[in-house]
């Protein structure tokens, strides 16, 4: 965005200096009622170096990516140790209770009955209750780990039930009375040993049903232990001894088991999850029986394209991590699938063009324009499209990616050719896809300026290396160019060449360059007509045109200046169109038919064409095509005669180097007799009544041709700035 800003500002203020440069200072003064606005607009412009946003790139598989682009893995260490047995009753490691109305920590010893009652239903809950008198005794009740408020009802309501009571709600009141069926517990009547009680402990991380499971046989009363399903919790009956014991064993199986467990995510770009996890786990021999079994544990994950290692042993985490990566090949027979890549600098059908002419020597043609497009002798196109509705295949393997550009129909077909410039080898020989294709599939999204490719894992690979190689940023090349006519004079009578060489403007040859421009300079000699003078970075245009105005009359026809894309085009035409008669007819069938008249428009004037090639080495190679013509005679007609001065070459220089093109001479001769009518005309005698007055002007047309590379966004703007200071310079010239 950043160049196309800095272009288009570019571009303005060439156009303005050029059109300021064709004009007098008075007519400069004739508009300065809009010249601030003109010059305001442009000088007060904000020229400062602007970057470009790298954007994403578009990938496949896992989206998280490092600083390279690259998916990384993701590796989670096991902190925990699991749960703790013996000592104290834990409370949870710390852990809140589930559920809501916050936690409670449950601690009655030999208490009466109506003291658990009122704590638990009139402190803790603060509801309205009632106890029946009949209901009296002492009990222990004791949490191992805090239980929420919703689950206090259910402990009070499983107390109750072994001292043979109940609670019984009526509207808002809850009541507590003596109940006769005591409930599934065998608890003996009358009064219980010391330090019976009921312990409640809830489960963290284990089901209620399933630990019931895995604690039958470890404990000497499995009877006595109740299990509440909708809470989670186990009922522990019995000796303080009996419930420490059981609450000890139900911690020893109530752990995390992730807890010590290290957790890896390795991301696969090649191939399926699914398809390595066999294949890893007969590596690491994890089938029942087997000495990895339990160890280690792989399970896929599609949706990020991904396998899961869980082990408590970072050792075979990380030689899992090894052995992915290796496992994750291509195979030449893996399923094709669609990519999409966002251009970032270029035109995305010019990169379909490369691409396909690289993987498979397709040749480009779109669809919209032209359905019967042809294709070059001896190439075969495919056929888009298989008729399905939505434009594209009934069988995924089958998938037609030219169907999936945008709705303006740009698609492009692949000729199965194989370029020369692979020596006859067939591309993607080793590569067959089950569309028979034979290789990749292009298509170029002009709306969103992306390409659309339907290729292999591998395949794709290589053309994401081949794009990020051709899709850079392109350079551009700031041309001044100065076209002046100088008048040669006494001093200048042999042409401005051997004046130059002489010294005696002031200028050396090759100034501030580099011995290679030696070589350059004389390989411009060869080329052209009259000669070339390659000048030094010290010097600008602006100071050679100084140096021969104090000499001479110096006129300048033409002082653009331009941006240019490397390889592109520019053109700048300062002139008129003159008709010119190409064809007269009148018919000889009726004396009075009209005559008629074809015309052409003829472009005179000053005409400018570059095309800049930047070399690695920031040598800059210019195809020149300047031209400065206009009507001699016949003006007034429409069979005019012009002329023309045209300088057509190629040349070598550096940025910043300012190379001067001429040694075209026109030479215009004049005479002009004066004297007595018909006297000075007489032989012998008409010297002496007249005088015959001869003049001869020679001219030379010299072209100054200063490049600079634009690299980035800084050179841009040093280029503004050098710019509107000319400007500047020329305002304060218009207003003295």
């Amino acid at each position: 965005m950043h160049l196309r800003f800095v272009s288009r500002l570019l571009v303005l203020v060439a156009l303005c200096l050029s059109a300021v440069s064709c004009q007098t200072t008075e007519d400069l003064l004739s508009v300065r009622g809009s010249g601030p606005r003109l010059f305001g607009s442009v000088l007060n412009a904000d020229l400062d170096a602007r970057q470009a946003d790298p954007g994403a790139e578009t990938g496949y598989g896992i989206q998280r990516v490092d600083a390279t682009g690259q998916v990384y893995d993701q590796v989670y260490p096991g902190t925990g140790t699991g749960g703790t047995v013996g000592g104290t009753y834990p409370a949870g490691q710390g852990e809140a209770a589930p559920g809501g109305g916050g936690s409670y920590r449950l601690n009655f010893e030999n208490a009466q009955i109506q003291d658990v009652v009122r704590a638990i239903l009139g402190d803790a809950l603060g509801v309205n209750y009632v106890i029946d008198p009949e209901v009296s005794g002492r009990v222990s009740l004791a949490s191992a780990r805090p239980v929420s408020r919703d689950d206090l009802i259910p402990i009070l309501e499983s107390m109750l039930r072994i001292n043979e009571a109940a609670l019984v709600t009526e509207g808002a009141v809850y009541r507590v009375v003596y109940d006769t069926d005591v409930g599934n517990l065998s608890i003996s009547r009358g009064q219980p040993d010391a330090g019976f009680g009921l312990t409640v402990l809830p489960l963290q991380h284990v089901s209620a049903q399933t630990m019931m499971g895995l604690i039958d046989g470890f404990v000497t009363r499995p009877e006595s232990i109740k299990v509440e399903v909708s809470r989670n919790l186990l009922l522990i009956a019995g000796t303080a001894s009996e419930r420490r014991t059981a609450v000890e064993t139900v911690l020893s199986f109530d752990t995390d088991w992730m807890a010590d467990q290290s957790v890896a995510i390795y991301p696969v770009q090649s191939v399926r999850a699914e398809t390595i996890i066999p294949e890893l786990e007969r590596i690491f021999e994890t089938q029942d029986g087997q000495p990895g079994a339990n160890l280690i544990q792989f399970i896929p994950m599609a949706r990020l394209k991904a396998v899961l290692v869980v082990s408590q042993r970072n050792d075979l985490i990380r030689r899992a991590g090894t052995w992915v990566k290796r496992l994750d090949q291509v195979s030449p027979a893996v399923e094709q699938s669609v990519y999409v890549y966002r251009v970032k600098y270029r035109d995305a059908k010019l990169l379909v063009e490369i691409l396909s002419g690289v993987f498979g020597g397709s040749v480009v043609s779109t669809s919209a324009q032209s359905p019967g497009a042809q294709v070059q002798p001896g190439l075969e196109a495919f056929q888009s499209g298989t008729g399905a509705e939505d434009g594209f295949p009934e069988d995924d393997e089958d998938l037609e990616v030219d169907q999936a550009a945008n709705s303006e129909g740009n698609t492009f077909d692949l000729v199965t050719q194989t370029p020369p410039s692979l020596g006859g080898t067939d591309l993607f020989a080793s590569s067959p896809t089950s569309s028979g294709t034979g290789g990749p599939r292009f298509s170029a999204d002009t709306a969103n300026n992306s390409i659309v490719i339907y290729a292999d894992g591998e395949t794709y690979r290589k053309i994401l290396t081949a794009l990020r190689q051709i899709d850079v940023p392109p350079l551009q090349v700031a041309v001044n160019v100065v076209i002046a006519e100088i008048r040669l004079n006494d001093e200048l009578r042999y042409g401005v060449q051997y004046f130059v060489k002489s010294g005696s403007v002031g200028l050396k040859d090759n100034v501030g360059s580099v011995g290679l421009f030696n070589s350059v300079a004389n390989t411009i000699s060869r080329e052209l007509p009259g000669f070339n003078f390659v000048i030094g970075s010290e010097q600008s245009p602006d100071v050679i045109i100084s140096a021969f105005d104090k000499i001479t009359d110096v006129s300048v026809l033409s002082s653009p200046s331009l941006v240019v894309l490397e390889n592109q085009a520019a053109t700048l035409q300062v002139g008129e169109e003159v008709p010119v008669t190409t064809r007269q007819s009148q018919s000889n069938i009726d004396p009075d038919a009209p005559t008629v008249n074809e015309i052409e428009y003829r472009d005179t004037g000053i005409i400018l064409n570059v095309t800049p090639r930047i070399a690695e080495n920031g040598v800059i190679s210019m195809t020149i095509q300047q031209e400065i013509s206009d009507v001699s005679s016949g003006a007034s007609t429409l069979s005019p005669t012009f002329t023309k001065r045209r300088i057509s070459s190629t040349v070598s220089i550096a940025s910043g180097q300012t190379v001067m093109l001429g040694g075209l001479i026109a030479e215009n001769r004049e005479s002009n007799d004066t004297g007595i009518p018909v006297l000075h005309r007489l032989k012998g005698v008409g010297d002496l009544f007249g005088n015959t007055e001869k003049r001869s002007d020679r001219n030379e047309l010299i072209v100054l041709i200063r490049p600079t590379v634009i690299r980035q966004a800084q050179d841009a703007q040093h280029v503004a700035e050098e710019l509107r200071s000319r400007m500047w310079n020329m305002q304060r010239s218009a207003n003295q």
